[in-house]
């Protein structure tokens, strides 16, 4: 099916405006912080469903140092790159008990809790420290976007849908600060990542 030229703008400003966003956050994920990490913004406020289809907020995390990251569980992209290594830093932080993990899906159609949880068993989950999340498009999209300022988008006119989502893991202090993104296309920023989370944790 052929885009009209009006959507194929849309299109391209929407990937600009990330693009561009992501130069802007680039200079906090290019090497560990030195001195205190900068205080970048706060997390948003979320309601949604777990992989059990159980209500979770985000007040669930309050007092507690967290990592989101955003994936489809169909993507053969960047969201298995993300989840194994969400599931490295499970295995890492494992006997850290203020530490949690939140992925939230993209494709929330398609990723209903059922599909989560058999999702999660493919990396062994600890499903009492790392939850799936879903709930409407909406909801997810603006808590993506509105929120945590990185991508997640779906060109619903394309002949087979296409979901944008962010590459980067999100982390968030125990006082639901966000602290830095991470790039998972960048391999080093996985390292920094770990780094910055003892600091956090410690």
């Amino acid at each position: 099916m052929k885009k009209s030229p009006s959507r194929w703008i849309q299109l391209c400003v929407l990937a600009a405006f990330f693009i561009a966003f992501g130069a802007w956050i680039g200079v906090m994920v290019t090497g560990p912080s030195l001195g205190r990490l900068p205080v970048i913004g706060p997390a948003p406020f979320f309601s949604l469903l777990n992989e059990k289809n159980q209500h979770f907020s985000s007040n669930q995390l309050q007092g507690r140092v967290w990592v989101a990251d955003f994936i489809t569980t169909q993507g053969q992209g960047t969201s298995p790159v993300l989840t194994s290594e969400m599931s490295q830093l499970q295995k890492e932080f494992q006997n850290k008990t203020n530490f949690r993990l939140i992925t939230f899906t993209v494709n929330p159609h398609h990723d209903t809790p059922a599909i989560l949880d058999q999702y999660s068993k493919k990396y062994d989950a600890n499903l009492k420290k790392w939850f799936f999340l879903t709930g409407s498009a909406k909801q997810i999209y603006k808590i993506a976007q509105n929120g945590f300022k990185v991508a997640a988008a779906v060109d619903s006119q394309a002949s087979k849908k296409c979901f944008v989502h962010s590459s980067s893991f999100i982390l968030v202090d125990s006082q639901g600060r966000i602290r830095g993104y991470y790039d998972a296309c960048i391999k080093k920023n996985f390292e920094f990542l770990k780094q910055d989370l003892k600091r956090l944790l410690n």
